[in-house]
């Protein structure tokens, strides 16, 4: 989720700062961000200069840590937990927490992009359909590099 956030930020105009794991960091830098911090630094918050908007993704301590690159009116949406009102309020901040809903006009526009090579998508593994269950574990390791698909006979 967080690669295809950065493309369709990068494609409206938006400066886009990632953070990523370590072995991830090169494929990052890839999309075209303007800058790329490994989340297990102790201090990546004094690297990354103060932003208008955090999209979290993966929540609990990277979220919290997060909080201090806000510029004071800036805004963070995390897609997996409710960002903590006591933290907003003293950093004078707005908060969401934003489950993906897709509607049928976004995801139009989201594979509009794609057939032209706007975004892109990693491909870690191709699996056939009778191993889902395989599949279905991959993509819940954390770490795996790109998206696991699964491949329908016919």
């Amino acid at each position: 989720m967080g690669c295809v956030a950065v493309q369709l930020a990068l494609s409206e105009g938006a400066e886009v700062f990632g953070t990523t794991s370590a072995p991830f960091v090169a494929y990052v830098e890839s999309l075209g961000v303007r800058g790329v911090v490994d989340q297990a630094a102790p201090t990546f918050e004094s690297v990354v200069p103060e932003v208008d908007l955090v999209l979290d993704t993966l929540g609990g301590d990277l979220l919290r840590r997060s909080y201090g690159v806000l510029r004071p009116g800036g805004r963070v949406v995390s897609t997996v937990e409710v960002p903590e009102a006591e933290i907003l309020a003293t950093y004078q901040l707005r908060g969401h927490h934003a489950r993906p809903s897709p509607d049928g006009a976004t995801l139009h526009r989201v594979l509009q992009r794609a057939a032209a090579h706007r975004i892109e998508t990693k491909v870690a593994q191709v699996l056939p359909l009778a191993r889902a269950a395989q599949a279905l574990e991959l993509a819940q390791l954390p770490g795996t590099p790109g998206k696991v698909i699964l491949q329908i006979p016919g």
